[in-house]
């Protein structure tokens, strides 16, 4: 559990410390890397998933790492063809082609295929547990990036609108409160990546539990909250593939949890 929170925490604390620094060098280069930290944050949940899948077929570390390597190059293609498809072939072409941008897409884009060649590669525990617990994580991701999306911040917000009001008003010292300015924004809009990142790490260390491992819940899969990330039409249908889901995990957990304990009572 420590191992699988470890980077998302210290990501968090890394915000949380940027945001609490007093003395900043005004750049737009931390606006954009929040804004960019959306679309590779999604890309990550279906580099998740596809280790999810990739585990589930594990023969061997080099076939692991063929599926993975396969699995990442049509993601890369569809990428490329949903980027012509928006941008326009020549707009697209330039903007891969200048160096900025390369820079900013290649070095995480490594990163992302690196941990997944180690992790699929040096694995030497049990894939079905591995691929049951990393499929779980990634739903749970999904929805937390659509929530950190909307509702959240708009609750937040309304939130913050409520104190400031309270204060103008007098119901409140509200001393304590920062005044809205620049500084405020960007302090904010750090420690909110912070608290994603920390929500992130939760819901890691949530799959390698022993509440999961006896329940095959996922931390986001309740009713309420899939309430709040699925559309009216869609709720009950989602209801239902999650109960099964849940059922599935549950019956994996167990039956190789099981099989594990028995090995390891006979040695």
């Amino acid at each position: 559990m420590a191992m699988s929170a470890l980077m998302p925490v210290t990501i968090s604390a890394g915000f949380v410390h940027a945001a609490l620094t007093w003395q900043w060098v005004e750049s737009e280069t931390w606006v954009w890397g929040l804004v960019l930290l959306v679309p590779f944050e999604f890309v990550r949940t279906l580099v998740y998933s596809i280790l999810g899948d990739t585990f589930r077929t594990y023969e061997s570390p080099m076939q692991a790492v063929r599926s993975f390597l396969l699995s990442m190059s049509i993601l890369l293609v569809m990428g490329l063809i949903f980027g012509v498809y928006v941008l326009g072939f020549r707009d697209f072409f330039a903007a891969v082609t200048d160096l900025a941008v390369l820079r900013v897409i290649s070095v995480p884009a490594a990163i992302l295929v690196a941990d997944g060649i180690i992790s699929v590669y040096f694995f030497r525990g049990n894939p079905r547990l591995q691929a049951v617990r990393i499929q779980a994580a990634a739903d749970d991701l999904v929805d937390w990036l659509q929530l950190a999306l909307f509702p959240t911040p708009f609750v937040f917000a309304l939130l913050c609108a409520g104190l400031y009001w309270l204060r103008a008003s007098g119901h409140i010292n509200g001393a304590w409160l920062p005044e809205v300015d620049e500084d405020a924004a960007r302090s904010a809009a750090l420690l909110y990546a912070g608290y994603y990142f920390a929500g992130k790490a939760l819901l890691l260390a949530h799959v390698r539990s022993a509440h999961f491992n006896g329940s095959g819940r996922r931390l986001l899969g309740t009713r309420w909250i899939q309430w709040l990330t699925t559309k009216p039409e869609n709720r009950k249908q989602n209801a239902l593939k999650e109960a099964a889901s849940q059922k599935q995990r549950w019956s994996v957990l167990q039956s190789e949890l099981a099989t594990c304990g028995s090995v390891v009572g006979e040695q």
